[in-house]
């Protein structure tokens, strides 16, 4: 299953998906700064992830 990043944003925050949401929730994890939305092996379960620590260890 192929989940975009907005879509995983509105299973992060369980929200809603649609555009509204999407557009609030992608700004949302934008003023965290330094996060991103991963997963390991499911992409219907997103959690955040700071980012040097995915430079760091990318496996």
């Amino acid at each position: 299953m192929n989940v975009t990043k907005g879509q995983a944003a509105c299973m992060l925050f369980f929200q809603e998906f649609n555009e509204a949401n999407e557009i609030k929730l992608l700004n949302r994890i934008d003023s965290i700064g330094d996060v991103d939305i991963c997963y390991e092996k499911d992409s219907t379960e997103p959690f955040l992830l700071y980012i040097p620590r995915i430079h760091c260890n990318p496996y």
